[in-house]
């Protein structure tokens, strides 16, 4: 997770001072979107819906206070500060791509079928090597770290529902620390 974060924000980094990127991509392409609308809503709102998507994983934070020695008091903290460095890495990102070259340049070729981020970064900055290291980076970093989490969720699921006799008893079996083992 923290490569995949480390990555992103290098990335944005060298993007933002690449001396491609202007605001006025980001203004002029606002609003264009090429979803149709959906039961009267734009697309671009449907757009926003979908950015939800960025944060699957941080449910694991409430496991680490609970299995670790963070304390309880803290899981607020922990939580929203896991929410808050995701969204905030997320935005600059995003602002950087964005403002990149313009929606509709951004949007063509292969881009609409593929990594647009990484078939940009290689069309727009003649980019070769790195746009292939951040891929590996962010995502399957990324999908490493998000695949952990649900294993670690899992265990707790199956832990929970043996509580509750919808799994045999074995699955509340536990080591010496109180972590289920099965």
């Amino acid at each position: 997770l923290f490569v995949n974060m480390t990555s992103t924000i290098i990335t944005g980094m060298l993007i933002l001072f690449s001396g491609h990127w202007s605001i006025h991509n980001i203004i002029n392409g606002l609003f264009q979107t090429t979803l149709s609308p959906t039961l009267g809503i734009p697309g671009w709102i449907i757009g926003m819906a979908l950015l939800i998507t960025p944060y699957f994983g941080f449910e694991t934070v409430p496991q680490m206070v609970e299995e670790g020695d963070f304390p309880i008091k803290d899981t607020k903290r922990a939580i929203c500060g896991s929410v808050l460095t995701c969204g905030l890495i997320y935005v600059f990102f995003y602002f950087c791509v964005a403002g990149l070259d313009s929606f509709s340049n951004l949007y063509k070729g292969d881009a609409a079928n593929g990594f647009m981020t990484i078939i940009n970064m290689k069309r727009v900055l003649g980019w070769t090597v790195w746009p292939v290291m951040y891929g590996f980076f962010s995502v399957f970093m990324g999908l490493g770290a998000l695949i952990m989490g649900f294993w670690m969720f899992t265990v707790r699921m199956m832990y929970a529902m043996a509580e509750k006799n919808f799994l045999p008893e074995f699955f509340m079996i536990l080591n010496k620390h109180h972590h289920p083992i099965i």
